[in-house]
């Protein structure tokens, strides 16, 4: 048990050291920043029982009042829909592949199921479009128990 704490320890340093994130620049004509997130509905999967890994896609909404001008805003992010997002997944949190290609839905939300075997990681990207800028999520690492019998 040490060990595998130990290992799940140094993998997440090795994935925060060599995480990218993608930043949005705002000015005339550049895409809204946007937020993607994502999460595992368990920390530790069992062997025999299936994994959801889900997330969403949301655009913070800035609220910038001139000192003339009372202004309304509300804060909420909005909820990007339609929007490809790419989960790939690795063993090492080195090397990556696709995992699944979604597409999020009227809420910007999406999820897909994974049986994994071993300690896996999960992370999500959005290339960015004409309207929204592009974004990475934070790593989400999976370990792995054999089933109850």
């Amino acid at each position: 048990m040490r060990r595998t704490l130990f290992a799940v320890w140094i993998l997440a340093l090795v994935v925060a050291l060599t995480a990218s994130v993608a930043v949005a620049v705002d000015g005339p004509g550049t895409p809204s920043e946007t937020e993607l997130i994502l999460a595992a509905n368990r920390k530790v999967a069992d062997l025999d029982k299936p994994l959801v890994v889900h997330g969403t896609l949301r655009a913070p909404v800035s609220c910038e009042a001139s000192p003339s001008v009372e202004t309304t805003c509300d804060p909420e992010p909005v909820d990007v829909a339609g929007r490809e997002v790419v989960i790939e997944s690795s063993g090492d949190g080195v090397e990556w592949s696709t995992f699944a290609t979604v597409v999020t839905n009227e809420d910007g939300g999406f999820a897909v199921k994974d049986f994994p075997t071993a300690l896996t990681c999960y992370r999500a990207y959005f290339m960015g479009d004409d309207e929204y800028a592009s974004a990475m999520t934070d790593v989400v690492i999976v370990d792995v128990r054999a089933g109850k019998k």
